[in-house]
């Protein structure tokens, strides 16, 4: 392992720390964690011939006003290329604001806007060949939400992924291999505060 990666590894640890501490301000609020999982397709750019597998995340939110959430979340994603030992694994720690909006007495439809910082762990086991790639990403999703009577809600969400890797003279050389685009669809649920845990205004 050599010290470049070290470092980022060290870095995404430290991004994830203080994105969770950043929330523990509002533990007293109402809050929610939430869990999802889509197919994910690729775009072109530096993952044109890869197929997109799974996008797994794992999130909390904080109310602060309204119907207004702030949290954070922890996305992996798997990409891979046919016919080749060659896969890819994207990390990817985010800070995120949604708004609820009532759709009915059931249903919420909730746009969310993400922006964090990802790291592409990209390997091809055939040559031995293992590097990891990062830079800003910016998450635009959108959730339509089934709120039930029991402690957990569902939902369908769609997701895009931008992400623009930072530049690298030996690996992203041209602009357009630094920019991956990323759409999942899929299912979540969203676990519920317990009434006797939420605080007396609410």
């Amino acid at each position: 392992m050599d010290v470049q990666y070290k470092m980022r590894l060290t870095h995404k640890i430290l991004f994830i720390s203080l994105l969770f501490l950043s929330l523990s301000g509002f533990s007293q609020r109402e809050s929610t964690w939430t869990i999802d999982i889509g197919l994910t397709q690729t775009y072109p750019g530096f993952f044109n011939l890869y197929n997109g597998s799974a996008d797994i995340e794992a999130g909390y939110q904080t109310k602060l006003v309204g119907g207004l959430f702030a949290g954070g979340s922890f996305g992996v994603q798997f990409l891979k290329l046919d016919g080749s030992q060659s896969k890819t694994i994207i990390y990817k720690p985010k800070l995120s604001l949604h708004y609820s909006l009532k759709a009915g007495k059931s249903f919420r439809v909730v746009p969310l806007l993400s922006v964090g910082y990802s790291f592409l762990n990209i390997k091809n086991n055939e040559y031995g060949y293992a590097v990891t790639q990062s830079g800003v990403n910016l998450c635009p999703e959108l959730k339509l939400l089934w709120k039930t009577q029991i402690r957990t809600d569902f939902y369908f969400y769609g997701r895009y992924d931008y992400i623009l890797l930072g530049e690298d003279k030996d690996f992203t050389h041209l602009n357009y291999y630094r920019n991956v685009s990323l759409t999942s669809f899929g299912i979540g649920i969203v676990i519920k505060q317990k009434k006797n845990e939420l605080p007396e205004k609410y």
